[in-house]
């Protein structure tokens, strides 16, 4: 269902191009190299483990069309951190670059409506694997569709890794279906190179966290620098009055959107329009259109077809943050005049 979605939406786009800076791909030419992929895929649970972006996008559709599991990791965040995550998930198989390797069969569990796991929390501490079916991502997709104004003329710079949910849904697959030109930024993050890639690329949409954008925005207004930029969305932290007059002074032209979510979520939940960024800059917005939220005791409450499944080879877990098909985020938040605020993450 979801992949099926992808690919008649991405082929109304087949010339349009994906690329890591050292290979590029059309959109066609990706569909065929996922495909092919995918008639390899004899196990389950597949991880994820590129040095490339790029070709953990091809291993994601690849999974998707045959309906195997995926779970996208980074090599980005250090040895310890993917082998933890690799010994708590147990797959039975391994994308890399170059290969497609079988590992002892262990997993039990039964993920036949689960497309993919997204780990969490194991940097510093025990992972916790969200598992997400097509209908969870496919939901939020046409949800970001409603607000989102991106299209086939606009070149996307995606700078963080697909192991993150908000760049695997509303970067990477939302940029596929809207048929954007899409670029992988895969040297280390830097604000000065970031901006000469956007400028020399003339990027006009990226996704960052407001510590990101905050020092972009910095070099821009130091150097007296123009943007590129027609779009952009910032999540992942909770936004202050000096980020986002950093942001506004940099970007004055710039359709800003202050937007939260979380991967139990698929991951998006909320995003301020980007009118109403100069105004209410610290405000995540409204819920999406087929979103519920509400407040209890201080905590906020989401529900919708974008909630998870629940958490992988943890039901206790699972049964204690979804309670009535209410997802309890651990948030603090609160609602003034309409409009969502996250306090506390």
């Amino acid at each position: 269902m979801l992949y099926e979605y992808i690919k008649k939406r991405m082929s109304e786009y087949p010339d349009q191009t994906i690329s890591d800076g050292r290979e590029t791909l059309t959109y066609s030419e990706l569909l065929n190299k996922a495909e092919h992929m995918g008639k390899n895929l004899t196990n389950n649970l597949y991880a994820l483990l590129c040095g490339s972006d790029l070709k953990t996008a091809i291993g994601l559709l690849a999974c998707l069309s045959v309906n195997k599991t995926a779970v996208p990791l980074s090599s980005k965040y250090g040895i310890n951190h993917y082998e933890k995550i690799l010994k708590y998930i147990q797959p039975d198989g391994i994308i890399t670059d170059d290969e497609i390797r079988t590992i002892n069969p262990s997993c039990c569990i039964d993920l036949a409506d689960t497309a993919v796991v997204m780990c969490s929390s194991g940097t510093t501490g025990v992972p916790k694997g969200i598992m997400l079916s097509e209908s969870n991502l496919l939901s939020n997709l046409m949800d970001i569709e409603k607000y989102m104004p991106i299209d086939n003329s606009d070149y996307m710079l995606i700078s963080r890794p697909i192991y993150h949910c908000a760049v695997m849904t509303s970067e990477l697959l939302y940029g596929l279906i809207r048929g954007a030109k899409i670029l992988f930024y895969c040297e280390t993050l830097n604000p000065k190179r970031m901006y000469r890639i956007i400028e020399d690329e003339r990027i006009t949409v990226t996704s960052a966290t407001p510590t990101i954008f905050y020092y972009l925005s910095k070099h821009i207004n130091s150097s007296k620098l123009d943007c590129s930029l027609k779009t952009i969305a910032i999540s992942g932290e909770c936004m202050t009055e000096i980020v986002a007059n950093e942001i506004i002074k940099a970007m004055p032209e710039t359709k800003k959107f202050n937007v939260y979510g979380l991967t139990e979520a698929s991951p998006r939940v909320s995003y301020l329009p980007y009118y109403l960024f100069d105004k209410f800059p610290t405000s995540v917005g409204v819920p999406l259109e087929s979103v519920e939220i509400k407040i209890e005791k201080s905590e906020l409450l989401v529900k919708g077809k974008n909630v998870m499944q629940g958490y992988y080879k943890n039901y206790t877990l699972s049964r204690k943050t979804i309670e009535d098909d209410w997802l309890h985020t651990g948030d603090v938040a609160e609602i003034i005049n309409g409009l969502l605020y996250i306090k506390c993450r």
